[in-house]
């Protein structure tokens, strides 16, 4: 019953965000781990996220079929996976995004990821009372990756060129950056 409970908040946390922006506590970022594999990493502050939700826009070059569009951006986004967390403490998680690992289970499995997407990622909460800040990210960032070891793929958003860019920046500066930013709000 407990699991059934949990798998209709997820439920409610996905479909529920309809046209809503939510705060934002906290950074979410792609690094790999030794294998080079693909890792989502998330630091915030304050209460833990519950899921994390990865998607892509439905007008991306070489998209696939559309499997499940987000409903709340009228059928333009695609859900590609749900990622519930299990108790975490002390602000920082992090799991592998094709093998999710240390308590993160899978309750909307991506069939694969498609190298010619650009996905995006972040922390939300069941009742949408924040979400953690998104990044995108395209499956060959491993690569650039694995030229700059110990580092994190985040985005800024440049106000003069109204352009988001990816910035790496060391695993301990991302931890930091985002529970200390995130505190301040």
């Amino acid at each position: 019953m407990r699991r059934v409970v949990g798998l209709f908040a997820i439920g409610a946390l996905v479909f529920g965000t309809a046209g809503c922006t939510v705060p934002s506590n906290g950074i979410t970022g792609i690094t790999i781990d030794a294998m080079g594999n693909l890792v989502v990493v998330l630091t915030w502050c304050g209460r833990q996220p519950d899921a994390v939700i990865v998607y892509h826009d439905r007008s991306s070059e070489g998209a696939a079929a559309p499997s499940e569009y987000e409903p709340s951006s009228g059928g333009s986004s695609i859900k590609d996976a749900v990622y519930v967390a299990p108790r975490i403490e002390g602000g920082i998680a992090s799991f592998r995004l094709d093998a999710p690992d240390s308590g993160w289970e899978a309750v909307l499995k991506p069939s694969a990821f498609d190298s010619t997407i650009t996905y995006s990622a972040y922390g939300a909460t069941n009742d949408n009372s924040y979400s953690t800040r998104h990044v995108r990210f395209r499956i060959g960032d491993a690569e650039e990756l694995k030229r700059r070891p110990g580092t994190v793929l985040d985005n800024r958003y440049d106000l003069q060129t109204g352009e988001e860019s990816n910035v790496f920046v060391p695993r301990a500066e991302f931890d930091r950056q985002g529970q200390e930013e995130s505190c301040l709000e």
